[in-house]
């Protein structure tokens, strides 16, 4: 029989807007669930905003309170008795805490990330790490999810946050891939729980499907680009730019054509070894993404342009830009959708593609502008003109697979699943 999610103990890790919204909901559906804070002050802040407002307050689209059974900044103290760890953070974060959520956690614990991209399954594959024992030696399982479930804006540390947006379906992933059918039936009724359920959860093939999925990289990086690609020192703009609902044409066909490239990845993965049958299913084109999460919510879904301009939950977004002194505006390159969608999502596109042998131009052409800005060395070109992941940051700003020693469809396959 499966457990009963409500009867299992939580613990949401930082403050991000999405574990206000994950505190929330846990503790108003009656589970027990503490908040792990690592940085500075964070825990103490987190307390403070919530005594004041009598625990976490969610508005928007979903309207409730609740109140965590603990707060702390102790690892020990905040994660030894989970049943289930969830991580909603940016990518850099999870690959930093994970071995130290790893070494406190239970054995036989749920530790959860979203959005799943960022090769954290590829970090618990190597040998002789916390993670790797964690998983190898004490049964913890390793999950991602895709999309993000929440859109959502933090109004008030600790005490209040805007729910603008959650995502009817998400899709489920495990490391190892192999895991039993009973483990993963609970664990997508566990995500389920989590959001209340007021969303539906499934399970994907593998690690290798969310990589591809869509996710913030096959967004925002074309946006940028499209809106930016002509950007130099010394440029500035007299606005800041709606980012959703000011899409235009250029944009989207920079989008199209990010998700052809991926998708063709994700057609010779599937068709590069029985284990990885199934992939193509999982990963669909940004338009189809729109469609099943947006699709009952915008006004217009007659196209991913309209789709963008008119889903409530993309509204009022603006462009990672920063305000100059004489009021005009630049990019902030130091922004998530710059340094966390590159390394750790368009760059996996690649990578993957890399093993495959799939050419991805566009995905190239945007990843060589954006490591101009970021002054980081991904991308170098080979002597048959072909662009391989060979600059000195790969292996210490990315999460690219080839980083541990995956150099193949057949490395692919070891580190992807547990019985080979």
């Amino acid at each position: 029989m499966l457990k009963n999610p409500a009867e299992l103990s939580y613990t949401v890790v930082g403050g991000g807007n999405a574990s206000h919204v994950m505190v929330a909901m846990l503790s108003a559906a009656g589970a027990r669930v503490k908040v792990w804070a690592s940085f500075p002050d964070e825990a103490t802040r987190f307390k403070e905003g919530m005594e004041r407002n009598g625990g976490v307050q969610v508005t928007g689209v979903v309207e409730m309170k609740g109140t965590p059974t603990d707060v702390t900044r102790d690892a020990a103290q905040g994660l030894a008795d989970a049943d289930v760890i969830l991580m909603a953070l940016p990518s850099f974060a999870v690959n930093d805490l994970l071995p130290i959520v790893c070494s406190h956690c239970k054995d036989g614990a749920f530790i959860g990330y979203m959005p799943g991209q960022g090769g954290g399954d590829w970090l618990a594959s190597v040998p002789d790490t916390q993670v790797f024992d964690a998983i190898h030696k004490r049964n913890v399982v390793l999950f991602g999810t895709i999309p993000m479930p929440f859109n959502c804006r933090t109004e008030e540390f600790g005490a209040r946050v805007n729910l603008l947006a959650l995502k009817p379906t998400i899709h489920l992933a495990t490391y190892p891939a192999d895991i039993d059918a009973t483990l993963s039936r609970l664990l997508c009724r566990v995500s389920e729980f989590v959001l209340c359920d007021k969303a539906a959860a499934d399970m994907y093939r593998s690690f290798v499907s969310i990589h591809l999925s869509t996710g913030n990289a096959n967004v925002h990086l074309p946006r940028l680009y499209a809106l930016f690609r002509d950007f130099e020192e010394g440029i500035s703009y007299d606005d800041n730019p709606l980012f959703y609902e000011g899409m235009d044409e250029f944009s989207t066909s920079c989008i199209q054509r990010v998700s052809d490239e991926r998708m063709a990845v994700a057609k010779a993965i599937d068709a590069s070894h029985d284990r990885f049958k199934g992939t193509a299913d999982d990963v669909i084109s940004t338009l189809d993404v729109l469609l099943e999460l947006y699709g009952d919510v915008s006004d217009d879904t007659s196209s991913m342009l309209s789709i963008f301009r008119t889903n409530p939950g993309y509204r009022g977004l603006r462009c990672p830009m920063s305000q100059l002194p004489d009021g005009k505006w630049v990019p902030n390159f130091n922004n998530r959708y710059f340094c966390g969608d590159l390394p750790f999502g368009l760059v996996n596109f690649k990578s993957i593609a890399l093993l495959v042998g799939v050419d991805t131009p566009f995905i190239d052409e945007i990843i060589l502008w954006a490591q101009r800005h970021l002054d980081m060395k991904l991308l170098v070109e080979d002597g048959d003109g072909r662009y391989q992941l060979a600059g000195s940051d790969v292996n210490t700003h990315t999460t690219a697979p080839q980083c541990f020693g995956i150099r193949s469809v057949e490395d692919l396959v070891q580190h992807t699943f547990k019985h080979v």
